[in-house]
């Protein structure tokens, strides 16, 4: 046999072969460092306070009544921060005793702070209410309402509801303002001061 001859020219280059199938997924990485705290939120509000009392007992009116006198058990004596604004909410029942169908009792509510009539001594406010018996009843109840904003200022204040029968006209009998635990629940008056720090 004879010697081998020469290589000859390379041929062109084929075309490229189908993707293969993926690898699979390597192992997870270690968990990077926790980054910074955040800055702390703002500080609460400080100082809110509500409660809620309930009368304990029934003052009587008269027609003649000279004066204001606080309601059994309507009393409240609180604890008042700086920059505060005091939200007083007061309700109840006033009861006549007269038995006519014809017959009434006529009460004022007032509330006081500190002993004076709310809100000054100049523009004295009061709830009238009236108790008018009619031909379906001859024990008539009226509800009443008092609602203030009170700015009040830092310190120790008392807020109590007072009432006084009047007798605008007529001949009217005297009455029964709120009532105790153990009364009239119809007639029964609270009162909710509750404290809003600004």
């Amino acid at each position: 046999m004879g010697p081998a001859g020469s290589n000859g020219l390379d041929g062109a280059q084929g075309p490229s072969g189908p993707q293969g199938p993926a690898g699979a997924q390597g192992p997870s990485g270690p968990s990077g460092p926790a980054g910074p705290s955040g800055p702390s939120g703002p500080s609460g509000t400080t100082g809110q306070l509500s409660a809620t009392v309930l009368s304990s007992g029934t003052l009587s009116t008269t027609a003649s009544d000279a004066s204001f006198v606080v309601a059994p058990g309507v009393t409240q004596t609180i604890t008042v921060p700086a920059s505060s604004v005091v939200l007083v909410n007061a309700s109840g029942g006033f009861h006549t005793t007269s038995g006519s169908t014809s017959g009434g009792s006529v009460v004022d509510v007032a509330l006081f702070v500190d002993g004076v009539q709310w809100p000054t001594a100049a523009t004295k406010f009061a709830r009238r209410v009236f108790a008018l018996n009619t031909a379906v009843t001859t024990d008539a109840i009226a509800d009443w309402a008092l609602n203030y904003a009170i700015p009040l200022s830092a310190g120790s204040h008392t807020i109590d509801v007072r009432g006084k029968g009047v007798n605008p006209s007529g001949s009217v009998a005297s009455g029964e303002l709120c009532s105790g635990s153990g009364g009239t629940h119809l007639r029964m008056c609270e009162l909710t001061v509750t404290i809003l720090k600004q």
